[in-house]
């Protein structure tokens, strides 16, 4: 591989290895303005195609709900997330009850139907 090469005459320190090896730029005084800017280059596209991924990942991007007071039967929380809904999970409840969602995902709330009055905290994404 070309940038393999292009980093590995700027000098290259082993970052971790997890299947692949990524490499990050090792600057020496002797290193030239252009090898450093070439290097810098590609370490910003190396880090791009490393975190986009895990940036990606819509659990990630979620918000979180906190003390949502819920009554029993069907209860309509404001997402806030201005998207499609993927799912949710509870991060806190004050009460032992049964919580389901009871309607499809929408891009503004998520319908769930309680068995019992509680005051939940939700992660939604």
């Amino acid at each position: 591989m070309a940038s393999m090469d292009v980093m590995a005459q700027a000098g290259a320190e082993r970052l971790w290895q997890d299947g692949n090896v990524n490499t990050l730029p090792y600057f020496t005084t002797s290193s030239t303005i252009p090898s450093i800017i070439q290097s810098l280059g590609l370490l910003n596209s190396q880090w791009r195609s490393i975190l986009n991924p895990v940036l990606g990942i819509p659990i990630l991007s979620g918000v979180q709900l906190t003390n949502i007071p819920l009554v029993t039967g069907v209860n309509v929380i404001n997402t806030t997330l201005q998207r499609q809904q993927q799912g949710w999970f509870i991060t806190d409840i004050d009460a032992a009850i049964s919580l389901y969602r009871s309607a499809p995902f929408n891009s503004l709330t998520l319908n769930l139907t309680a068995s019992a009055p509680a005051t939940v905290s939700l992660w939604v994404y």
